[in-house]
């Protein structure tokens, strides 16, 4: 019988040393015998291994311990649950979080066969909360022991951000969103309505996940590139890509089971010599790659005819929108499962959240032995990153007609990118035509040296010299000569497989950079100013800070070139640098809008970005200060911090406002403020910009991360994200309240700050109704991206949850934001 203590009990038992043998003294952390258990969120795990029965009882306990679970025969069951119920650190806890400091306990029954099969021990592992596993070889040992510390070092987290099926909030609005959980590294993917007030539905309406474990393997769509697209099947397959699959368990002969194991045939799953890696969904983690959402075109490409060299009599866009009006809507999203996933995005018809095909990229294939395709199938996998970028989707003409493109890539997973033709998803089907109709092309570092990992985010555009094109930074760790450079590839010039030099693709080299100095360059911004849908400027920023003006304006690309030079070599437009002077790296993308302020020199825009760097694990403990720019192009460059007028970063608790002098964009190139309050102290910096802004009106709108917050509670999340709202005009709050600072459900005239320098309104006092807040810290820990919907905000946190703010982005006032808008929303 059962006679273990009721719950009120528990903690008692501890206290009055019916669990230790003496009175644990928490204060003494070199003699008390539970204080590797000093935190109320701490979790402790025992992990024990054996190849043989116990020889006796063992009842070298005290008599509670040993009648705790049956009251007879061996106690190791017993204790294993009471270690497991009672909490041995009841003078722990916090008055917010339920926590047990509890012991998990996992057992591995070795080599004999009464232990592997053993109930006794199977009973301790249940009892304990773990997992009972056994193994026959030293083999199945590794792995029995890399299953257990897989389970307890498993966690959900989600690092991607939303994205809407619609551009404002109305009845049939919904959100998508990703997560991922690091067990066995598999995705999620969720569709939830919105409400009339912008909810999120409790439950998911789908996950594609689910859907896609409910189907056939056999019934996928699942495509690859081989000079072309082919079917993901053996005989398509080149004899480099055969020698990525020959290096399963079961070696060249395997290579069919391999490519059933990777299209998701779960039989082949399991511990023995010859089976795969155990999953636990098909769909594999979406880390970084944010879904983007693809329905009817709806860009606004002019009608461009033969007469200017675009398009021809009858192809005009407006054409092509309305032939496509009731195109089925698609979610597109990056896996590090190697696989760019396509999911029918209707919450209704009986194909919604259903996957309408799967591309492998052929960059991706690799026979090294922690890369490739085969490494996802070995039970000693470590985590890799695969297709992790968030992919591009823009309408082009090309081969003499309309088509909707997906520009992918993989991050850190490898150097190179991918277009695909997603025109027609209701030809997504499985057959060598489709397949060679989807894959456009693929582009990489096998190209050209100096394309390195692609974390840069490829901009679509029409150029100047009437070709359509791909605009993307050469991203990082590129294996050439280590400087920033700009690639533009022409989308038709790709389709034969070969890319040559300044005939297929144009490469403008910054100068800046070095094999022992790596540079490497970020996302572009790619600006046109005059509004006749032709490119005619890009910028981006580099890992040493610096922030360059590209001139792509003439017709002639020859002539494309760093914009700005000093006897023949390349300048920046702006170098940002701390107040010490120490170099701020620029990862994110810059956003564009034209100067309305003043009437100064062409090109006359301002150009906004933050610093800041999370991509290496030394960078979770930077503590450099980083700010966040605006920069006046007015034909100026070598442009310093001295060159800018200084706005100031004030915090109070959970709200922020920036605040600074007037000035005049005559006589200053910009304006900036460090993100660090006055008052903070070295051990609380840290704080980026890592994420790219948004212009509404005008406000600018981004968000900061603190990945390594200094805090004396280690059970509180090692990091924070602020929502930052500043006026583009001043770099100070608006003028008007912009946040629901006081959480009361209504943004109205209380939710201004009282922390102000200067009469905004003009009513001769300077008091709360001249600012609103400048910022607000976001309910979750670390943030990506921010989306905007209609009057609200919604970011994903490090956690997975999915948090809705209220915003207001004030009067429509158009400030001519002049970044290329691809198909996102």
């Amino acid at each position: 019988m059962l006679i273990h203590p009721d719950d009120d009990d528990k903690s008692e038992y501890v206290q009055t040393n019916k669990v230790f043998k003496e009175s644990p003294i928490y204060t003494s952390p070199l003699t008390a015998p539970s204080e590797v258990t000093e935190n109320w969120c701490q979790q402790n795990f025992v992990v024990a291994m054996t190849d043989g029965q116990p020889s006796d009882s063992d009842t070298n306990v005290s008599s509670y311990l040993e009648n705790y679970y049956n009251g007879t025969g061996y106690i190791v069951d017993d204790v294993a649950l009471a270690m497991y119920e009672i909490d041995l650190r009841p003078d722990l806890g916090d008055d917010d979080e339920e926590a047990t400091n509890n012991v998990t306990t996992y057992v591995v029954g070795f080599s004999d066969e009464s232990v592997t099969s053993s109930d006794l021990l199977e009973d301790t592992a249940t009892n304990g909360g773990g997992d009972f596993l056994s193994a026959e070889t030293s083999t199945e040992l590794v792995l029995a022991f890399k299953t257990a510390t897989d389970s307890i070092f498993a966690k959900v987290a989600s690092q991607s951000g939303v994205s809407f099926n619609t551009s404002s909030l109305t009845s049939e609005s919904a959100v998508y969103s990703s997560s991922f959980n690091s067990s066995k590294w598999s995705g999620s993917l969720e569709a939830y309505e919105l409400d009339d007030s912008g909810d999120i539905a409790t439950d998911a309406t789908w996950d594609a996940s689910t859907k896609l474990d409910d189907m056939t393997y056999t019934d996928r769509n699942i495509f690859t590139y081989n000079n072309g697209g082919v079917e993901f099947t053996k005989d398509n397959l080149s004899t480099t890509q055969l020698e990525d699959l020959s290096n399963g368990p079961e070696g060249s002969d395997g290579i069919d089971n391999l490519i059933n194991y990777l299209s998701g045939d779960r039989s082949l799953e399991g511990s023995g010599t010859t089976d795969y890696r155990t999953r636990s969904a098909r769909l594999g983690d979406i880390v970084n790659s944010t879904t983007i959402y693809v329905s009817s075109p709806e860009l606004n490409w002019p009608n461009w005819t033969s007469t200017n060299g675009i398009g021809a009599e009858g192809d005009n866009y407006s054409t092509y929108v309305s032939d496509n009006a009731d195109r089925t809507a698609m979610i597109y999203v990056g896996a590090n499962d190697g696989m760019l996933h396509a999911f029918n995005a209707s919450l209704t018809s009986t194909d919604a959240g259903q996957e309408a095909f799967a591309y492998i990229p052929g960059i991706l294939y690799s026979s090294e032995d922690q890369a490739g395709l085969h490494y996802l199938a070995d039970k000693t996998y470590a985590h890799q990153f695969y297709v992790d970028l968030t992919p591009t989707v823009s309408d082009v003409y090309i081969e003499n007609a309309w088509h909707t493109i997906l520009i992918g890539g993989l991050r850190s997973g490898g150097k190179g990118i991918f277009a695909l033709d997603i025109s027609a998803p209701d030809n997504f089907s499985s057959s060598s035509t489709n397949a060679e109709n989807l894959s456009l092309w693929e582009f990489s570092s096998n190209d050209d040296s100096d394309f390195g990992y692609s974390y840069s985010k490829p901009t679509v555009a029409m150029m100047a010299n009437g070709e359509w094109a791909v605009i993307i930074g050469n991203g990082y760790n590129n294996s050439g000569d280590g400087k920033a450079k700009l690639f533009i590839l022409f989308i038709d010039q790709g389709l034969d497989g070969t890319w040559t030099i300044n005939s297929d693709y144009i490469k403008i080299d910054t100068g800046i950079g070095s094999t022992d100095t790596p540079n490497g360059l970020a996302t572009p911004g790619v600006v046109d100013s005059d509004g006749d849908g032709v490119a005619d400027r890009v910028y981006a920023g580099d890992l040493q800070g610096n922030m360059w003006a590209f001139d792509i304006s003439s017709d002639d690309e020859s002539d494309w070139e760093v914009a700005y030079s000093s006897s023949n070599t390349p300048d920046a437009l702006f170098t940002a640098k701390d107040s010490s002077g120490n170099v701020q790296p620029i990862t994110s993308a810059p956003i564009i809008s034209k100067n309305t302020n003043s009437s100064d020199d062409d090109p006359n825009l301002l150009v906004f970005f933050g610093t800041g760097k999370y991509i290496e694990e030394s960078d979770k403990y930077t503590t450099d200060v980083m700010s966040y720019y605006s920069i006046l192009d007015a034909n100026e460059s070598s442009l310093l911090r001295s060159d800018l007028t200084l706005r100031t970063l004030l915090t109070d608790d959970d709200k922020r406002v920036i605040s600074g002098d007037d000035f005049s964009w005559y006589n200053s190139s910009g304006w900036y403020f460090d993100l660090l309050d006055s008052s903070e102290s070295p051990d609380e910096l840290g704080e980026r910009v890592i994420s790219d802004s948004t212009i509404i009106n005008s406000l600018l709108v981004f968000t900061t991360v603190i990945p390594n917050v200094d805090s004396n509670d280690v059970c509180t999340s090692n990091s924070e994200s602020w929502l930052m709202a500043v006026d583009l005009n001043t770099g100070k709050a608006p003028t008007y309240a912009v946040f629901d600072a006081n959480g009361d459900g209504v943004i109205e005239d209380t939710d201004v700050s009282i922390t102000t320098e200067t009469d905004a309104n003009g009513d001769g006092v300077a008091d709360s109704g001249d600012t609103g807040y400048s910022g607000i810290k976001t309910s979750g820990s670390m943030v990506s991206d921010a989306s905007i919907l209609s009057s609200y905000v919604y970011t994903n946190d490090a956690d997975g949850n999915t948090d809705k703010d209220l915003i207001s982005t004030g009067p429509s006032e158009q400030e001519g934001r002049l970044s290329w808008e691809e198909q996102v929303r």
